[in-house]
């Protein structure tokens, strides 16, 4: 993993990883339940061994959680220790004093600040709410396994250096945000309820895919990979995709192949300049895939094409 370090914030504190921040700065506020909640700062700090952050406290709700090594957490004299086996996300509230400390020589954490916005009376009573429902859960959740997945999405984003949309870190953030501020709001007795994955609504979930369908067209497609970044269920996954695109998910992952194949041949492309594009492991593989789907050779296509 490497990093740019970009600002020393204490001693053997640093800030790194600016570029996730950017990404998010444009991102239009998300809505849920009349709850509007924004994105402001995202950013990953890097705790070397014995570093510790003074207490401290922010306008705005922080929400944390651990990228490596191991953390303790102090917040209004609530202790909690936070390592790769006791994964949890930490949410502290507005004006609530906490200070955290390296358990090893070297922890990483990823924190973004947010705001939230209530958008009817209801949810202004659920936002009065929230600040004590956080208290009760121990200031912190432990993610469902599509929060995970979409988080570990998050860091993709971050190593391609902007090459995926900002649009599909937005789903990922957002997505991640909203189940566990469902988590929050059902409180601690309902605790098994919030460990459930939160699917996005259809719209963004097929946007979601097809962005990254064209992200990845280039390379290894793993339909497994779509699905546990979804956060949903496989069966429910095909199901909702189906619906909405008429087809299944590798019958579309087929079709922008066979269309981004279909338009580098009419341009006078080499086959075996197409074939390593695509991602294809050599030219006779990707003549048998073109052959099987368009029933003639890349070469004729591209003879049809200029008559």
């Amino acid at each position: 993993m490497i990093y740019v370090m970009y600002q020393e914030l204490h001693s053997q504190v640093f800030l790194f990883n600016r570029f996730m921040g950017e990404l998010l700065a444009a991102a239009a506020p998300l809505v849920f339940d009349d709850i509007g909640i924004r994105v402001a700062v995202v950013h990953d700090l890097v705790h070397l061994a014995g570093a510790r952050v003074p207490e401290h406290e922010h306008p705005v709700y922080e929400l944390a959680w651990i990228r490596s090594g191991a953390m303790t957490y102090v917040i209004d004299e609530v202790r909690m220790e936070n390592t790769g086996e006791n994964f949890r996300m930490v949410l502290i509230p507005p004006s609530t004093l906490h200070y955290r400390f390296s358990m090893e020589e070297v922890s990483v954490i990823r924190s973004a600040e947010l705001q939230f916005s209530p958008h009817s009376s209801q949810a202004a009573q659920l936002l009065a709410a929230l600040p004590e429902r956080i208290r009760e859960c121990g200031f912190a959740l432990s993610p469902s396994p599509g929060v995970r997945a979409r988080l570990a999405g998050l860091d993709d984003c971050v190593a391609s250096g902007g090459r995926i949309d900002r649009k599909i870190a937005e789903f990922l953030l957002y997505g991640s945000i909203l189940e566990l501020l469902r988590g929050f709001l059902a409180g601690p007795d309902r605790a098994p309820e919030a460990s459930r994955p939160a699917p996005a609504s259809r719209p963004e979930l097929i946007k979601y895919i097809r962005m990254l369908v064209e992200d990845r067209i280039n390379g290894t497609v793993d339909q497994q990979d779509f699905i546990r970044l979804s956060g949903v269920g496989e069966r429910q996954f095909n199901r909702i995709f189906q619906a909405e695109t008429g087809m299944t998910l590798n019958a579309y992952i087929i079709s922008r192949r066979l269309a981004n194949a279909e338009q580098m041949l009419r341009a006078g492309a080499m086959v075996g300049e197409v074939a390593k594009t695509l991602g294809f492991s050599s030219p006779s593989y990707f003549i048998a895939f073109f052959r099987k789907h368009r029933g003639m050779t890349p070469r004729k296509f591209q003879e049809m094409s200029e008559n």
